[in-house]
């Protein structure tokens, strides 16, 4: 299990769940959103399928919220895209 979890509500009413522990793809999910669209993944180090999809998702506009949740301190926090 990583360190962070990311719960993600799609704007076709599906669910997304992701885990991860590397601090890289916390910080890409704070630069978002980015003015490179699509480029923008050949830089961020994402290496699991679900990490590409997850972004996919997120640059193409079909996330309506997300949540995110620290494991480690239990920090969680809410993300929404009411202007996307």
């Amino acid at each position: 299990m990583g360190r962070y979890v990311v719960v993600a509500r799609l704007k076709d009413n599906r669910n997304f769940y992701i885990t991860f522990s590397k601090q890289a793809i916390l910080d890409c999910l704070y630069s978002f959103p980015t003015d490179k669209g699509l480029e923008v993944l050949l830089e961020w180090p994402l290496d699991r399928e679900v990490e590409v999809e997850f972004f996919l998702e997120l640059i193409n506009k079909n996330v309506q919220y997300y949540f995110i949740k620290d494991r480690e301190t239990e920090h969680k926090e809410c993300v929404h895209f009411s202007s996307l």
